[in-house]
């Protein structure tokens, strides 16, 4: 499982709260992954109102 597979699993099991996402985000694109979704989640400020991450 890749990082990004298990950091989704996390955030699914609710061990890893939306403020996180964002790095998460910018870790997977270091990894080789890339989507627009990505790179606008990436970023985002960790303190963005969760109603945006969600989006």
């Amino acid at each position: 499982m890749d990082r990004l597979q298990f950091s989704a699993w996390q955030y699914v099991a609710e061990i890893v709260p939306p403020e996180e996402l964002p790095m998460l985000a910018a870790h997977a694109i270091i990894d080789g992954r890339d989507s627009s979704a990505l790179r606008e989640l990436a970023g985002l400020p960790r303190r963005s109102d969760p109603a945006e991450v969600y989006v």
